[in-house]
């Protein structure tokens, strides 16, 4: 995700927004202070792991 920031950052657009079906709240809220927005539907805490 870091490296997509920092690519998408680059074209210089009006906003940035991550949108994720689920996340640490730990990565969103250091995210936070590089997008304009983070949309997570799901933050557990805590975070183990995604799958089925």
């Amino acid at each position: 995700m870091w490296a997509a920031v920092v690519a998408v950052r680059k074209q210089q657009p009006t906003q940035i927004v991550i949108a994720v079906p689920a996340a640490a709240p730990e990565t969103c809220y250091e995210l936070k202070v590089e997008v304009d927005k983070i949309v997570s539907v799901s933050t557990p805490s805590p975070f183990q792991s995604v799958g089925l």
